[in-house]
């Protein structure tokens, strides 16, 4: 596997003293349909990434987060001290009941001890590597939990960050401990097309460390085509034809970014990586796991010509953003 400094992909590192991120960060869902095959291919395609630089791979996101941390396991089998793996919890996970021995006897009302539980499920379906980053994925997080006891002892690498995911909205960006020089790790949905969180987080990196986990950056694969491939298979042979109109309200707005591929020096869904990697505050840009014809056009975003500023110019004149460059 490649080493930080042989890596063909940028790093950043979660501030200050976190683990070090992969700039292209891969969701790893699990095959639409279950059987050896589309495993042993998932698991080809994970070991290609891994090859090609990415280091962060991402559970949260997936449908079926268990299944995925097996897939990562029979991926890597060996330990990968540079490997980071981003694992969701939200208190409603913590009331079932999870694999492995039963829970001590005095965790049955404890949050605490029932998330500590549940990461130890996951180390040891990871085995020999392990969990590094907690996204809490409820809005808040509960009174009564305490991440020193959960973390404490919990197996033999460094400890797992707490990171929250943030919707934007009415919702404050959040405050750990009521301290805004806490480092601070989040995670949301940020694209060209979904920006909503942009100025918010600028406001907010000027007061203290902050890292954020970019999800979505193909918003809703509109800017990497699946979205338009699969519109025929959802909708069904009965449907009728989709209305001219639904196109241009859902399309229209990728459309007025055809100057980012122009002269073909890069792909829209590399130029959509290239946008949201472009905010320094940004740790990992987290992708679908590609199939396999598109895996180097995703994992060969940053080898392609980045954005110039005149891009992003164009970019934030036509939604409303803005770079700390550009005051």
């Amino acid at each position: 596997m490649p080493s930080p400094g042989e890596s063909s992909l940028p790093q950043r590192r979660v501030a200050p003293g976190g683990p070090r991120l992969s700039l292209l960060g891969i969701t790893v869902i699990p095959p639409p349909v279950p059987g050896a095959a589309g495993d042993r291919s998932a698991v080809e395609r994970l070991r290609r990434v891994r090859s090609a630089g990415v280091s962060t791979f991402d559970v949260a996101g997936s449908p079926e987060p268990r299944q995925s941390e097996r897939l990562l396991r029979a991926a890597f089998p060996d330990p990968d001290p540079d490997l980071v793996v981003i694992v969701g919890r939200r208190l409603e996970d913590l009331v079932r009941q999870e694999e492995g021995p039963a829970p001590p006897p005095d965790s049955s009302g404890g949050v605490t001890e029932r998330l500590r539980h549940s990461l130890e499920d996951s180390n040891r379906r990871l085995a020999p590597n392990h969990v590094g980053i907690v996204e809490w994925v409820d809005p808040e997080l509960p009174p009564t939990l305490d991440w020193g006891r959960v973390t404490h002892g919990l197996g033999d690498g460094s400890p797992p960050w707490l990171g929250r995911r943030w919707t934007g909205g009415d919702a404050p960006i959040p405050v750990e401990r009521g301290d805004r020089s806490t480092p601070l790790l989040l995670s949301g949905a940020l694209s060209l097309l979904d920006f909503q969180l942009v100025p918010s987080l600028e406001s907010r990196v000027r007061e203290g460390p902050l890292t954020f986990l970019a999800r979505d950056p193909f918003a809703g694969g509109r800017l990497d085509g699946t979205r338009a491939a699969g519109s025929a298979v959802e909708r069904g042979p009965g449907a009728g034809p989709i209305r001219l109109r639904d196109l241009e309200v859902e399309f229209g707005p990728v459309l007025r970014l055809a100057h980012l591929t122009e002269h073909r020096r890069r792909t829209m869904a590399q130029a959509a990586i290239l946008y949201v990697a472009h905010w320094p505050w940004v740790g990992s840009v987290l992708v679908p796991l590609p199939t396999s014809d598109r895996l180097e056009e995703v994992v060969g975003a940053f080898r392609t010509p980045p954005l110039s500023e005149e891009d992003l110019r164009r970019v934030n004149r036509t939604n409303g953003t803005h770079r700390s460059s550009d005051r």
